[in-house]
């Protein structure tokens, strides 16, 4: 086990891909959300897969991801090798301005969420869960 775990695949997130504060105040259609993942594992990663969704809720609301995995969807398999990166994305998201206003008044926090599904080479799948927070504070964005 300790000898598979060592040489399995290993994704993880390297650097968070979205608009802008400035971008994400004008709103509008086509905004991207995601992450360059990086394998630092031995073997490549396989059958790697992506789901990610957005949520607009009351600050203090209970936060529950929705997923909805296409299985085998050709647009969502791909494989990351040893030591390389792979771009990982939703649909582009499009906010309109009555949405920008509720964020912009703090009356919701937009939840931009993402799951990474790959299988290492022994066939176990392993999961990786993402959250990106987007909220207003003295009326400008701010991701935490």
């Amino acid at each position: 086990m300790t000898t598979r775990n060592d040489q399995r695949a290993w994704v993880g997130p390297r650097e968070c891909i979205k608009p802008t504060p400035q971008e994400l105040e004008k709103g509008g259609t086509g905004l991207i959300f995601g992450v360059n993942a990086h394998n630092t594992g031995k073997t490549p990663a396989l059958e790697v897969k992506n789901d990610t969704g957005l949520r607009f809720l009351p600050p203090g609301a209970k936060f529950e991801p929705i997923y909805t995995f296409r299985p085998n969807s050709p647009e969502s398999l791909t494989v990351i090798f040893p030591n390389s990166y792979g771009t990982v994305t939703g649909a582009p998201v499009d906010l309109s301005q009555q949405q920008i206003g509720v964020l912009k008044q703090g009356k919701m926090i937009l939840y931009l969420f993402g799951r990474i599904e790959y299988r290492d080479t022994a066939r176990q799948v392993h999961p990786y869960d993402l959250l990106l927070l987007a909220r207003a504070q003295l009326g400008r964005f701010q991701f935490l």
